[in-house]
């Protein structure tokens, strides 16, 4: 019997995988740079499973990337063991990956002909988006306790007298602002076709490329922006 006629399956109502979602905090950012969960965020890209399925699609991940790796055949043995995760573990990760909305509970699988059932857990999003928002605050104070030396560089530079730090901390809000919402619009129009670019979609990637395109944004409104920087001298 195939393996999916021997169960049954009910999801939840309230289960809902969207197509993105937006990360503002950093303890929750931070579990995508961590190794020990991107096997768990792969794993889930093809849907629901249940903690038994987890620990093995894990498990061969896992080997996957170690197999890769430009060592012995012992040195692959001694990480394989190192790296593999048992239930309890996988349990783990779950919860904490539950507790910051990235997973949730998406439904229940029971063996045909049985009452016992497995939970099924889900991705909240197919697609998680980074934003630095949690990082504002003191980006900007930063960025003020930097702007006299910025102002003193820009005069000599222009042979002018110093600039306004005051206009140049309005100028850089608008700059962000900017990005901020040209990286949001771009995630709303085109979500679909970035999770589409490939089924291994690696979140440092997405992130280095997202800042990129924040250079590129700026650039493509270079004109205005400098209009702006020269009403502060």
């Amino acid at each position: 019997m195939p393996e999916d006629l021997k169960y049954d399956f009910i999801m939840y109502d309230d289960y809902k995988e969207d197509v993105f979602m937006i990360l503002k905090a950093e303890e929750t950012t931070s579990l995508f740079s961590d190794s020990r969960y991107d096997p768990i965020f792969q794993a889930l890209r093809t849907g629901p499973l249940t903690v038994k399925d987890l620990v093995i699609r894990y498990n061969e991940i896992v080997f996957k990337i170690v197999g890769e790796m430009d060592l012995s055949k012992s040195e692959k043995i001694d990480l394989r063991d190192k790296m593999y995760r048992q239930e309890k573990t996988i349990y783990k990760y779950l919860n904490k990956l539950e507790s910051h909305g990235i997973i949730a509970p998406a439904g229940k699988r029971f063996l045909r002909g049985k009452t016992a059932a497995e939970t099924l857990y889900g991705r909240t999003a197919k697609l998680f988006f980074f934003s630095d928002e949690t990082k504002k605050d003191d980006l900007f104070e930063e960025v003020r306790l930097a702007l006299p030396i910025v102002s003193k560089v820009l005069s000599l530079k222009q042979n002018e007298e110093a600039i306004s730090t005051e206009c140049l901390f309005r100028l850089l809000k608008k700059i962000f602002k900017h990005m901020d919402v040209e990286r949001t619009e771009m995630m709303e129009k085109y979500s679909e076709e970035i999770v589409t670019m490939g089924e291994e979609i690696n979140y440092n990637k997405l992130r280095n490329a997202l800042r990129v395109l924040d250079y590129i944004y700026v650039i493509l409104r270079s004109e205005e922006f400098k209009k702006d920087l020269q009403k502060c001298y």
